[in-house]
């Protein structure tokens, strides 16, 4: 099976529906951004506790909002590998779509932990040195290595983080299922015998991404314009979410 780049980008006109389920995505993650930021607005005229109340809740709704955006991108790329007839989800099952999205991020925190860990490890030693044990003359000696030690096993790790990034997501995609995020032997799987299209694959998602860049640049200059970034990103998911599925099914050939 070949990726097909151009069918990522217009698949989603076979649903009949797809306008107004574009419209209603791009919405929400506009909502999202909005409320996050209306608080900030009335910030001279609340008492700090009202305030604070005020940015939590909000913080609440807008991660809800985006949680349900998650759990659509996820849904739609789990339809596309299934080849579901139904790939672009309804808005309707908002409780199904917000757990799809819990299941995104817990995913990706309980990924990119380590790396998280090891990075923090080596801003305590790089910032604090003092937390060593002291040596004397040694003591440096020992601050270096250790910190060329950290930096080489963060290096390690950033590497495959980034070679596995994306096939575990994959993995993830198949069943939705949190820990086959972290299903390393199945996302060797999607390799396997399919370096080429994985290449293709990092190809067409730096272009994409590219491609979302520019344009958001272009529009940011003018008001109409900014306001239309929100769908030109959620449209940016369902092309990512097809790309991602394309690769997944080119494993089975």
């Amino acid at each position: 099976m070949n990726m097909d780049f151009e069918k990522s980008f217009n698949y989603i006109t076979a649903d009949k529906n797809w306008k107004s389920k574009l419209m209603t995505g791009g919405a929400l993650s506009f909502l999202a951004f909005i409320i996050l930021f209306l608080p900030l607005i009335f910030i001279k005229h609340l008492d700090f506790v009202v305030f604070v109340s005020l940015l939590s809740v909000a913080f609440i709704i807008s991660l809800i909002l985006n949680f349900a955006t998650f759990g659509y991108f996820a849904l739609t790329a789990h339809n596309r590998i299934h080849n579901n007839e139904n790939f672009l989800p309804e808005w309707k099952n908002f409780g199904k779509l917000i757990a799809a999205g819990c299941k995104v991020v817990i995913g990706h925190v309980l990924f990119f932990l380590p790396f998280a860990l090891i990075g923090g490890v080596i801003l305590l030693v790089i910032m604090f040195p003092e937390i060593l044990p002291d040596y004397h003359a040694i003591s440096v000696l020992i601050t270096l290595i250790l910190i060329a030690a950290g930096l080489f096993a963060y290096f390690i790790l950033y590497m495959l983080l980034v070679i596995f990034y994306f096939l575990l997501f994959g993995s993830f995609l198949t069943d939705l299922k949190i820990l086959s995020f972290l299903n390393f032997k199945k996302a060797a799987g999607f390799a396997k015998n399919n370096i080429v299209n994985y290449l293709i694959f990092w190809l067409l998602v730096i272009v994409v991404s590219l491609i979302v860049q520019f344009l958001s640049v272009v529009l940011i200059f003018t008001i109409i314009g900014a306001l239309l970034i929100p769908w030109l990103i959620f449209y940016s998911y369902l092309v990512s979410a097809d790309i991602i599925a394309q690769f997944v099914k080119t494993s089975k050939e």
